[in-house]
């Protein structure tokens, strides 16, 4: 039986700087064990990456000192500004949107 995981795909902040695009879900199966990863993007080098999904939502410290989940959804797209308390990314949202093209 599939269980659906309720999760926003698009843009993500990583609480140490990196910029992502998830989007989608799979399931990582180890013997009797089945878990739902997430399927993302780093929008800075293009390299595609699985997390387990309890990993992603993961509570961590975040550089200003705050308790967030690991990846903080920014929106659908990079239209939306980075949030004021993430650390800088490296790669500007406007260079990411005019190498990438639209996400929309």
């Amino acid at each position: 039986m599939n269980t659906i995981h309720p999760m926003k795909f698009g843009i993500y902040d990583h609480y140490k700087g990196g910029v992502y695009l998830a989007c989608g879900i799979s399931t990582w199966e180890s013997g009797s064990c089945r878990e739902p990863v997430v399927e993302y993007t780093s929008m800075t080098f293009g390299t595609r990456h699985a997390r387990l999904l309890t990993q992603w939502n993961e509570m961590v410290t975040w550089p200003d000192g705050e308790k967030r989940s690991r990846f903080v959804y920014r929106g659908a797209d990079l239209t939306t500004p980075e949030p004021s308390f993430k650390v800088p990314s490296p790669v500007s949202s406007s260079r990411l949107t005019t190498e990438k093209g639209s996400l929309g």
